[in-house]
């Protein structure tokens, strides 16, 4: 039995994956993409979130708050970060949910537990368990764990994953899952880099090498408009695409800005303000692209 750590767990979900399913997220990823919509996923380490409209400015949450993290100045609640422990005792004392841990250790014992809850529902629609994040090859023993747990089991699998880790690491993953999602951000490496911190080579070799050793792989494409939108690095993403063997299809995101008061509430700022969601006939033009190339789309988020 190992440990890990996750964020949220999601029942009766319908887009990571096929059939009815339970999504885990896992805590922590080594990427910061701009137009990230979970900013509570990146940071491997607990987090206290304050939901601003929600406070009355009582004070119960100071009074127990043993690091003195927190305060009362101009009228509103304020948190030293740096202080804070995330130990969860002022959430406990707050009685309009004005505060939030994000991130919770459990063990592949009370997860699996969390997860067989639904098993009917998996049988009867042909759907099982997704593990996201965050970046679920960030926490590799956990990972592996809990999915050799599940196929023990007879639940289906599925990860969703950048694919930014050690190749090594791979083999006993896809040897327990069986459906891998993988991302791709952009195909310039140094934009990637820009946009992620992170740039591609890994990413890309990884995705093939996944490709190379796994039968039902799907890429997913975030379409964020005026970032990774042109037309040369969609034509780029076709043909690296194309040329993988064993892919199920690809996956095509719309961006949107539901996470923009997750950054308000964990004290962070929001790097694409100014970008706007695409409309309908955007993304309905982008999958008419992939389409015309040939390339199955095994979802559509438009």
């Amino acid at each position: 039995m190992s440990y890990g750590r996750i964020y949220n767990i999601e029942r009766f979900t319908l887009h990571d994956g096929p059939g009815i399913r339970t999504t885990v997220f896992f805590k922590g990823c080594p990427l910061r993409c701009q137009w990230c919509s979970n900013p509570e996923s990146q940071l491997t380490h607990k987090e206290l979130s304050i939901i601003a409209e929600n406070c009355t400015k009582c004070g119960r949450c100071i009074d127990v708050c043993t690091p003195h993290a927190l305060s009362l100045e101009s009228g509103s609640l304020v948190l030293y970060r740096e202080r804070c422990n995330a130990c969860g005792a002022c959430v406990e004392a707050c009685r309009t949910e004005a505060l939030e841990v994000w991130g919770k250790d459990i063990s592949t014992e009370e997860l699996l537990s969390k997860i067989e809850r639904d098993k009917p529902f998996y049988d009867k629609s042909g759907g099982g368990v997704t593990f996201s994040g965050g970046e679920v090859l960030a926490q590799i023993e956990f990972l592996v764990d809990i999915l050799q747990a599940c196929k023990k089991d007879g639940i289906a699998t599925a990860i969703q994953t950048s694919c930014y880790a050690a190749t090594q690491s791979l083999d006993p993953v896809i040897e327990h899952t069986d459906l891998i999602i993988a991302d791709i951000k952009h195909m310039d490496s140094i934009l990637h880099q820009r946009l992620t911190g992170v740039n591609n080579e890994r990413i890309l070799h990884n995705i093939k090498y996944i490709a190379e050793k796994h039968s039902a792989l799907v890429v997913q494409l975030p379409f964020i408009p005026g970032i990774n939108d042109t037309e040369e690095n969609i034509a780029q993403e076709i043909r690296f695409i194309s040329s993988l063997p064993h892919i199920l299809g690809v996956s095509l995101i719309a961006y949107h800005q539901l996470g923009i008061q997750k950054y308000k509430r964990l004290g962070r700022e929001y790097l694409l303000p100014h970008v706007q969601p695409p409309d309908k006939e955007y993304m309905e033009a982008k999958k008419r692209v992939f389409h015309n190339a040939g390339l199955p789309i095994v979802a559509f988020n438009g």
